[in-house]
């Protein structure tokens, strides 16, 4: 089966730059993952017991429903990142984050964490494929794998550094106040998104 696959490296002159720091391009798109996966990590570590703690005593109802909204978005809206550009749908993105943490945590009853998920799936759906669509405006062919790459890693760091602070915030407030914290960083990537992408404006080409 597998040696049937073509080769998918695309045919070109180009090298890949040395050096095993990540590709100037990726950072910007990569700091906006993290403002925006941030609140994921802290979700994904007390949903369960927030959702308990609030009277709810299926908390698997709850991923599920999230998981269910995320496949939704990206397969019927899959091609709204390629029609709206990648800045575009990153600000949507930035927007539900915070709209939908905040409901979680403002309004702490079942009803509020069921509308708050659907709100927040539908901006954690679009945010990584709009980072990696605005990390390839301007990256040459031979580094888009580190780019891509790159921007990846911080997916992984964003759900570990967020499981661990929004945790230590629960923990001497307690879980809504936690998700309202979430819904401010997640809110305050629309200004990491201004600054990205005047510093993509300034790059030499």
């Amino acid at each position: 089966g597998i040696l049937t696959l073509g080769e998918t490296r695309p045919q070109t002159d180009e090298e890949a730059p040395a050096g095993w720091l990540p590709p100037r391009a990726a950072l910007g798109p990569g700091l906006l993952v993290f403002f925006g996966l941030l609140g994921f990590g802290g979700y994904n570590a007390f949903a369960a017991l927030y959702a308990r703690e609030i009277g709810f005593d299926h908390p698997g109802l709850i991923f599920g429903l999230f998981g269910l909204v995320v496949v939704i978005v990206r397969t019927l809206g899959r091609r709204v990142p390629d029609r709206l550009g990648g800045r575009r749908t990153l600000a949507i993105s930035f927007v539900c984050l915070g709209v939908g943490l905040a409901t979680i945590g403002a309004w702490q009853a079942v009803p509020g964490l069921f509308a708050g998920t659907v709100v927040f799936a539908v901006g954690q759906a679009l945010v990584y494929p709009s980072a990696i669509l605005l990390a390839m405006e301007g990256t040459s062919t031979a580094e888009r794998s580190a780019v891509v790459g790159s921007v990846g890693a911080f997916v992984d760091v964003a759900l570990g550094v967020g499981a661990f602070v929004l945790g230590a915030i629960a923990e001497v407030t307690s879980y809504g106040e936690a998700f309202l914290v979430s819904a401010a960083i997640a809110t305050s990537g629309l200004l990491a998104l201004v600054f990205v992408s005047r510093s993509a404006r300034m790059r030499p080409a």
